[in-house]
């Protein structure tokens, strides 16, 4: 069971840029991220500040795999999946996407994770981002996994 490392008040794009930035220095390959929050609350403008920081692309295009489910973007001889879980019903729809056996050195970012978190062999860094008033979110951020405890120390 995850418990909860750290909440963020966010009140600006350029406070969640901020966010993403310092989560990003935390991640590495094989790690994965969930995300959960109603539709537009901002998961995919985190997850798209996020890409650009890892892989150092400040001009890269990120668009939503609401569609598509997994955008894949690729740098460095890697890759990061970007899955959006909300149209999939079942298991057997996450082995048809491959998502439970990524390539290896994929980070995986996963917005509507509730579907396969009971399948994951490892607990990811679960990011919760509620809105609290206009243009106001808070992030709160779970994990079990040891790794992830440095963030109980971030401030934005």
């Amino acid at each position: 069971m995850n418990r909860k490392i750290n909440s963020i008040h966010l009140t600006s794009l350029t406070k969640t840029k901020k966010l993403a930035d310092a989560i990003a220095g935390y991640i590495k390959n094989n790690d994965c991220l969930a995300i959960k929050g109603d539709v537009g609350v901002g998961k995919t403008t985190f997850t798209s500040f996020l890409i650009k920081k890892i892989t150092n692309s400040p001009n890269l295009v990120i668009t939503s795999p609401t569609f598509t489910i997994i955008n894949q973007y690729n740098y460095n001889n890697k890759q990061i999946w970007h899955c959006d879980l909300y149209r999939l019903h079942d298991y057997n729809d996450l082995v048809n996407i491959g998502i439970l056996e990524p390539p290896k050195n994929t980070i995986l970012i996963i917005e509507w994770p509730d579907l396969i978190l009971q399948y994951m062999a490892k607990q990811p860094l679960l990011l919760c981002i509620d809105n609290i008033a206009a243009k106001k979110r808070v992030v709160n951020i779970y994990s079990i996994e040891e790794k992830w405890q440095q963030l109980s120390k971030l401030k934005i």
